[in-house]
């Protein structure tokens, strides 16, 4: 049994606003990402030399990401089921109608499905194992700067790598003479 032209649109739209969804998911743990990688990098005080700093930041990091993941893998699933069910979709052979007004609706559907059928094939959502491996992956990058970062700086100081600052330029002084 095929599934009717109402359950296909709906699919479609659920399709698009589950797409929707995992960006936006994306996005904000690109968002995170991206924050703790720059507090990371930009950590002028060396308040991440101390390990607790780092353990904290990288439970807190990791108890996000894992919220994420799951959230994501979720959406993932829910995707992947979506798109069966468009792929289930096969046009047919048009019956014959004796009717015109049948005829053209029959026509109209037939397209619709071949129309459907177009998106599903050319489409194809990233299934819920790669969206998981993906988002360990950047996981496991970030966690590994937390630690790395802090690391090369205790072991190469900036006043080491960077040039000495250059002088002060001279103020110039006022005329020491008074008018009278």
């Amino acid at each position: 049994m095929t599934p009717d032209l109402t359950q296909l649109n709906e699919a479609l739209k659920i399709m698009h606003d589950l797409t929707a969804h995992s960006l936006s998911i994306w996005n904000f743990y690109w968002i995170v990402c991206l924050a703790v990688l720059g507090f990371t990098l930009t950590d002028k005080g060396g308040h991440l030399q101390h390990p607790l700093a780092r353990i904290l930041l990288s439970v807190g990091f990791l108890a996000f990401a894992i919220g994420n993941g799951y959230v994501l893998h979720r959406a993932a699933v829910r995707h992947e089921m979506s798109h069966r069910l468009l792929e289930s979709v096969s046009p047919g052979p048009m019956k014959a109608q004796s009717d015109p007004a049948a005829a053209e609706k029959a026509r109209v559907q037939l397209q619709t499905r071949q129309q459907i059928a177009t998106i599903a094939r050319q489409t194809r959502p990233s299934t819920a194992c790669e969206v998981l491996w993906m988002h360990i992956g950047l996981s496991v990058i970030i966690l590994s700067l937390i630690w790395i970062v802090p690391w090369i700086r205790a072991r190469y100081p900036e006043s080491a790598a960077s040039p000495a600052p250059a002088k002060k330029p001279r103020r110039l002084q006022r005329p020491r003479h008074r008018f009278r």
